[in-house]
């Protein structure tokens, strides 16, 4: 494969693709990453709403879709087990 004057096979072009990703996400030791939930507020009770791994994504979906309720963004990991632990934390207030 050329690329930009340069010969690559598939395995070199596949491992320049993983350092990048390396660059760009923040990994937990355990691997996991970390990842930004809307939770929204109704009868004293938090639920979850939505979630991404960019929280200026979850911060947009909160202004354009619940907009007029009252919400909140946490980051956890993004292991459901951790997602689920915070929200019964809060929930247990």
């Amino acid at each position: 494969m050329r690329w930009s004057g340069y010969d690559y096979d598939v395995l070199d072009f596949s491992l320049i693709i993983k350092s990048h990703r390396k660059i760009l996400i923040t990994k937990e030791k355990d691997n996991t990453m970390k990842y930004h939930v809307l939770l929204i507020e109704s009868n004293g009770r938090w639920y979850i709403e939505f979630g991404d791994y960019d929280r200026d994504v979850v911060l947009e979906e909160k202004s354009d879709s619940y907009a007029d309720e009252k919400g909140k963004v946490i980051t956890t990991t993004d292991a459901q087990k951790d997602i689920d632990s915070a929200v019964a934390k809060l929930n247990s207030k």
